[in-house]
């Protein structure tokens, strides 16, 4: 797999990493990790809201894109038996929840990536995996998907954050793509070892599926996320 040179997007012409070649590790885990149907993937601008009109086919498609007009980032949605949780907490208390929510997964045998979010310190993308996961929406989660929302409840509760700030999604910015305001942002740990670890607890590679439905990008006044 060759290196794929990411544009700069609107607010990273100064930034250190502007126009960087990602590595073919983060990108071979974005690939396992997403699904690749071209209806999944959409591109945002810097106010976090979905660019029309934007044909993107593949990941790599997506990525060429940032940076063009008004393009700053690529959002995907993850496979079957993937998930993403943002912690939407800035400062030592988003740094001490994301550790706790990635400790919780982990003890559960399940596969766990913490990524910076880009917004800010203390906000976190943890991506997990495990062949039981299966996202659906709040009101439809069952099995392990309810689990892990019924854990993010009571943390939230427990520490006196909105529930809203402790996010389980299937949409979110994939590892090689910049965040919306230009951040560029890098997993914790080794990668290749990372995505060793994903293929043994999912050993197939993602099927392509346009069935699944598509999350909303929420818009800049419904609170300070992006993906």
């Amino acid at each position: 797999m060759l290196p794929v040179t990411v544009p700069a997007s609107h607010g990273d012409a100064a930034h250190p990493d502007a126009g960087r070649r990602v590595s073919p590790a983060l990108l071979a885990l974005d690939e396992y990790l997403f699904n690749p149907d071209a209806s999944q993937w959409l591109v945002i601008d810097a106010g976090n809201e979905a660019v029309p009109r934007a044909t993107i086919p593949s990941l790599h498609d997506g990525l060429e894109l940032v940076g063009k007009g008004r393009i700053a980032a690529l959002v995907g949605h993850l496979r079957d038996g993937a998930g993403v949780v943002d912690i939407d907490v800035p400062g030592p208390l988003g740094d001490f929840l994301a550790a706790e929510v990635a400790d919780w997964l982990r003890r559960r045998d399940i596969w766990v990536l913490e990524r910076p979010s880009g917004g800010a310190k203390g906000r976190w993308h943890l991506f997990f995996a495990h062949p039981d996961f299966h996202y659906a929406p709040a009101a439809a989660r069952t099995g392990f998907a309810a689990a892990v929302s019924d854990f993010l409840t009571a943390l939230a509760e427990d520490v006196k954050v909105p529930r809203s700030e402790l996010d389980l999604r299937d949409a979110v910015r994939p590892l090689s793509s910049p965040h919306r305001f230009g951040a560029v942002t890098r997993p914790k740990g080794e990668l290749r070892e990372a995505l060793r670890g994903l293929k043994r607890l999912l050993p197939h590679p993602p099927a392509p599926s346009p069935l699944r439905p598509r999350t909303k990008v929420k818009p800049p006044n419904a609170g300070h996320k992006s993906p």
